[in-house]
């Protein structure tokens, strides 16, 4: 198979996991980002784009929610009509829809229903759009599980959404739950109860939740306040998520500290920092 020429627009964590499995399957990797959050190591960085350096293939956009609408006008110059741009954003749906009526080329919505932080995982991917079909093998490729959620960009989306109402704010229990027990259940007990009615398993996800808050945790409060306001503008009662968002929105506040660990310090530090700061 020919290789195929990729842009990813946006390099954070996302960003530049892609372009690690997007190298690893044989295709070309390239990447615009005037900011990276995350140093470029695969690929070749671009300054600016520019039509010497299309027509490039497919378009992952993994942007901030909040320039997601511009990538479409951004790429003009190095695409083409037959190009993918595949709007990995979690956006509210009517964003996605708006995406792809402003762009001249196709757009799959893809929304990523799992953490790409967990080793040896084959997450799963929810992909919307009208040849939604034709493009499941695509994401497979790069060690995907992927389910079709729709025809039109904006179904996968609401799926997010929905998956966030619950995910995000189980990480708000998460949060509370082990900063409030850190000092007081020195010896498991409460922990040992509460894995013996969850598992093991639940208990390490609730862990690395709160791992990855330490990263992700003022994305994690927009997506869920967006969510909240998603579901309510359809009549849904959000009550718990809700309740929820100004306590992620805190705990992005208390990561800002000075004094605050280090993005991969280990469990037991972040704990003890929320037990005294959250």
């Amino acid at each position: 198979m020919t290789p195929r020429t990729w842009l990813i627009v946006g390099h954070g964590s996302v960003g530049s996991s892609m372009a690690q499995r997007i190298d690893s399957a044989g295709d070309h990797v390239l990447v615009y980002d005037p900011a990276p959050r995350v140093a470029v190591t695969v690929g070749r960085r671009l300054e600016r784009l520019g039509r010497d350096d299309g027509p490039v293939d497919l378009v992952l956009s993994c942007v901030p929610p909040s320039v997601a609408a511009q990538v479409p006008a951004l790429i003009a110059p190095v695409v083409r009509s037959g190009s993918l741009l595949l709007d990995w954003n979690t956006v509210s749906p009517e964003a996605k829809q708006a995406i792809a009526a402003a762009s001249s080329f196709e757009v799959l919505d893809v929304a990523l229903l799992d953490t790409l932080d967990a080793d040896g995982a084959r997450p799963r991917v929810a992909i919307s759009g009208a040849r939604a079909e034709d493009h499941r093998s695509l994401l497979e490729s790069l060690g995907f599980h992927v389910d079709i959620a729709g025809h039109e960009p904006g179904d996968a989306a609401l799926l997010k959404y929905a998956r966030s109402i619950f995910m995000k704010s189980l990480e708000g229990l998460a949060l509370e739950y082990l900063a409030l027990t850190e000092p007081i259940d020195r010896h498991g007990i409460v922990a040992a109860s509460v894995e013996n009615n969850l598992g093991k398993q639940t208990m390490e996800f609730l862990a690395l939740l709160v791992s990855t808050n330490r990263r992700h945790a003022a994305r994690r409060a927009g997506e869920l306040a967006d969510a909240v306001a998603v579901f309510e503008a359809r009549g849904a009662s959000i009550a718990v998520a809700k309740a929820v968002v100004p306590l992620l929105e805190r705990a992005a506040q208390v990561w800002q500290r000075p004094d605050a660990p280090a993005e991969h310090a280990n469990l037991d530090e972040l704990i003890v920092y929320l037990e005294n700061h959250l």
